[in-house]
């Protein structure tokens, strides 16, 4: 068994052990059988006429034929052409750049009696014989080393996609970061100015007191503005607080994955609070309803992340430009199931698009700021995390627009069998 050289997947034909054994078309068989006897992992033997292939006389041919009656007074004494007259089938001629892959295959498609005759290579004007065994393995060969390149293309998409989905978890984290310093500058901001203006109060009433020209006027006035002052002051920072709490309880689901039990209606609107200055930015508004006592156990940054991708996959994709849109989203209790049905009135999604939305890095805004993972992110989180299933309509039987139908179960299947 001959040994092959290193190989790689476009290896080519040209690149096997081969033969070179040639004789003319007037040689005796008895020069064919010596050349086999003297070296036993010779396929073949070349037969040329006036410097062109005329054939090949394969081992197994020859044996086939001289073990015939009086194969061996007919064909070893006489010329060679006599014997490839008694193999009238042309021998299987490929270029020498030909892929090992497809050599394999025209070999391969060849009737059963011929599948083990010798490949005759063209290299350069000078045939040459390949094996057919030696061919076959090479593909073997060759069929390993694309299997541990694919696997290893694999584990690298893997690898490549945990750390775009990572790195569009902390872009998504840093615009909620943003998101929540906008909405928490407004009440701060109204509390400091209530206290700077009770400060200011308190100063002016301080020095008519050391001046000994305080009125019960100005000191009747002073208590009823620092009760309003007070009251700005403490609904204020109550409501920042309140912010702060949510944004801390959404950061932290969105870091270490939590899982927990949850009030879903309330849990939507933290999230779609977060997106308020996305939201701003538009003129489209998102309504909810949501049973207002439904609890999940379950994976709430999950969930924050998938109503995050879907809310802004709407305002990116589904509105023409300056149009009022409505994206609205409903949620319905079934058997232990929930069904969270988001949908907008926009321009839909074509049919030939729909059936590649979930697909990674599948956009139609490429070079305009889209990635093509947002969806596909959304069907991993939805079908493995969360344990669910989600697929998409358009137009929706309401009208034109599009909508995502999410179905999971209220409680969340453990990590490891959500993950597999």
């Amino acid at each position: 068994m001959m040994h092959l050289p290193p190989l790689h997947c476009a290896s080519t034909l040209g690149e096997l052990p081969a033969f070179d054994e040639t004789v003319g078309s007037e040689t005796p068989g008895e020069e064919v059988a010596r050349r086999l006897r003297s070296r036993e992992e010779l396929p073949g033997v070349m037969v040329t006429h006036e410097g062109h292939l005329a054939g090949v006389i394969s081992r197994r041919g020859f044996l086939e034929t001289m073990s015939q009656r009086y194969g061996l007074e007919i064909y070893l004494q006489r010329p060679v052409r006599m014997l490839l007259e008694a193999l009238p089938t042309p021998p299987l001629r490929l270029p020498a750049e030909l892929s090992v892959h497809h050599a394999a295959a025209r070999a391969l498609e060849r009737p059963e009696a011929e599948l083990y005759e010798p490949v005759a290579v063209d290299s350069g004007g000078r045939p040459r014989l390949v094996d057919v065994h030696t061919l076959l393995r090479a593909q073997s060969r060759i069929l390993e080393l694309a299997h541990a390149e694919t696997a290893r293309a694999l584990d690298e998409l893997r690898d490549t996609q945990e750390d775009l989905l990572e790195a569009r978890k902390m872009a998504a984290l840093g615009q909620l970061v943003a998101g929540i310093a906008h909405e928490i500058n407004t009440p701060v901001g109204v509390s400091l100015t209530a206290a700077t203006h009770w400060r200011e109060e308190a100063a002016r009433l301080r020095s008519a007191f050391e001046g000994g020209g305080l009125k019960r006027s100005e000191l009747k006035r002073f208590l009823s503005h620092g009760d309003e002052s007070a009251g700005l002051v403490i609904t204020n920072l109550q409501r920042a607080a309140e912010l702060i709490r949510g944004f801390k309880q959404v950061a932290v689901d969105q870091s270490v994955e939590t899982r927990r039990p949850f009030k879903l209606r309330s849990y939507l609107k933290t999230v779609l609070h977060s997106l308020r200055p996305r939201l701003k930015q538009t003129p489209h508004v998102v309504e909810v309803e949501c049973p207002k006592r439904l609890t999940l156990d379950s994976y709430p940054g999950a969930l924050w992340q998938v109503i995050t991708n879907l809310t802004i996959n709407a305002l990116t994709h589904a509105f023409e430009e300056g149009a009022k849109g409505l994206v609205r989203i409903d949620v319905h209790e079934r058997d232990e199931r929930v069904l969270i049905d988001f949908r907008d009135n926009g321009r839909g999604v074509p049919k030939a698009h729909q059936e590649r939305l979930f697909e990674p890095f599948f956009t139609t805004r490429r070079g305009r700021g889209g990635t093509g993972l947002g969806l596909h992110i959304t069907y991993n989180l939805v079908t493995r995390r969360l344990g669910g299933e989600i697929h998409c309509e358009s137009p929706t039987p309401a009208g034109p627009g599009t909508r995502f139908l999410i179905d999971i179960p209220a409680v969340a299947p453990d990590a490891d069998r959500s993950t597999t």
